[in-house]
């Protein structure tokens, strides 16, 4: 009796080890950003402004002998302290701008890196022909990358929309012009890293 015929192995699985390696990476910055709204909140609480307190004018208690003028205190002149709570609000707000500053630069970071393993995905399955598949993650990849332009800094705006451009017109070529699409996925994935890298 002739064996039956043994099933096609099926197509392994993306690596599951690459989202950890991700989120091994991003770990630093989400510790950052926790640690900076932490220390944002702790210098509100201290340099808190206060309210001003009134000068008030004493007057002596003893009666006055016959043309004897009444006395009475000076006002309280302003000190330094109203100075200093200047430079302190000052001062925190320049904190809190750098915090907000690099929160922003760690969430453009964090969708760069997502963008990297979206398209290296894409690249897998393009090795076993799933278009599909591809087309997916080249719109996920191409939502990464919006969420990475909305968060990063001006010099970083001008790369991550040439990003784009290039993902939307591999997107387009895909089904029409597949060949050197591997090579295009891996040249815009290096270069995601290398903006990663010169942040």
């Amino acid at each position: 009796m002739a064996e039956a015929p043994a099933a096609a192995p099926q197509p392994s699985s993306p690596e599951p080890s690459r989202w950890r390696r991700v989120l091994t990476a991003a770990l630093p910055f989400l510790v950052t950003v926790i640690v900076a709204v932490a220390l944002s909140l702790l210098l509100s609480s201290v340099f808190a402004p206060q309210q001003p307190t009134h000068a008030v004018s004493i007057s002596a208690t003893n009666t006055p002998r016959p043309n004897a003028p009444t006395t009475t205190l000076p006002a309280a002149t302003p000190t330094s302290t109203a100075l200093i709570s200047e430079g302190s609000a000052d001062l925190l707000r320049l904190e809190v701008a750098d915090l907000r500053a690099e929160n922003r630069h760690i969430w453009s970071v964090i969708y760069l890196l997502r963008t990297a393993v979206q398209l290296d995905d894409a690249a897998t399955a393009l090795r076993i022909n799933d278009l599909n598949e591809v087309e997916r993650l080249l719109s996920t990849a191409r939502l990464s990358l919006d969420e990475a332009y909305r968060y990063g800094t001006e010099q970083d705006k001008g790369p991550i929309d040439t990003f784009r451009s290039e993902l939307s017109a591999i997107r387009e070529d895909l089904r029409v012009r597949p060949e050197g699409v591997d090579q295009r996925l891996a040249e815009v994935r290096r270069l995601v890293l290398s903006l990663v890298e010169e942040d």
